[in-house]
């Protein structure tokens, strides 16, 4: 069917809106007119006819940007409204979505939880020591302990072979093994790397939105080990971390400066 797309979306007056939060404009709608240039032929007036609207190659695709100059700006929904048989009208939503977890502009939700940690490591990770008649103790603490958190939206392209599970699974569980976002090595810890598809049918370029979810610890996120005297069951009093306690390296390191894809 020949068809034509009214406003060129390039021009001036084209009908766009934009909402903005927080100095950055996060959704644009852009509405386009699809008109029948073929009179023999039009979409129906059964309900399949928007799907047939929708089909139609001149009209921006899931995963789409908007243009060169919003690389960051996907077209993640469309909807349609049959004018007449042979007329529709199509308003395309996009979003704004950073391409890398270093993005300077990262809208980011970030919270600050507390946790229940019981540790027998003081703040600036030295073992704690009560005393009493003169006999010295290690000390064991359970406290609300602050916990840091950044979540964010992120689209990667995925190549042809790489499924997300495999980015998914190559991310949770990792902590950064150089200073990232002002902590030092080993005190962001991913927690989750959740994808969903932008453009589940592309067949090629398959974009996904990987949700992440880092948290942060200043002591550093992996659990630490002490030995016990046998005969008290307790540590004893001034052990030398390396000799007498030590952290377990449980997470394993990654390049949080190295993108996932």
């Amino acid at each position: 069917m020949a068809t034509t797309v009214s406003p060129n979306p390039l021009v001036a007056g084209a009908p766009f809106g934009a909402s903005e939060r927080g100095s950055v404009v996060r959704n644009v709608t852009q509405t386009l007119w699809l008109t029948s240039t073929d009179h023999a032929t039009d979409w129906g007036t059964d309900a399949a006819a928007p799907g047939r609207v929708l089909n139609d190659t001149k009209l921006p695709l899931a995963g789409d940007i908007l243009d060169a100059t919003f690389p960051n700006m996907f077209c993640v929904g469309r909807s349609v409204q049959m004018e007449m048989p042979e007329r529709a009208r199509v308003t395309i939503e996009y979003e704004y979505f950073p391409t890398s977890i270093n993005a300077s502009l990262l809208p980011a939700a970030t919270t600050a939880g507390l946790k229940q940690v019981t540790t027998e490591l003081d703040r600036q990770g030295l073992p704690i020591v009560v005393t009493h008649n003169s006999q010295n103790q290690n000390g064991e603490i359970s406290v609300l302990d602050p916990e840091p958190t950044i979540a964010a939206d992120v689209v990667y392209t995925l190549p042809a072979g790489l499924l997300p599970d495999a980015v998914m699974a190559a991310w949770v569980g990792a902590t950064n093994n150089n200073p990232w976002r002002g902590g030092i090595t080993g005190t962001w810890l991913c927690q989750r790397c959740d994808p969903r598809p932008l453009n589940a049918f592309a067949g090629a370029d398959i974009k996904y939105i990987f949700s992440f979810q880092m948290v942060y610890d200043p002591t550093g996120q992996d659990p630490a080990v002490f030995w016990k005297d046998p005969a008290t069951g307790r540590p004893p009093a001034n052990l030398v971390l390396g000799t007498g306690y030590g952290t377990v390296p449980w997470h394993f390191p990654k390049n949080f400066m190295s993108e996932p894809i």
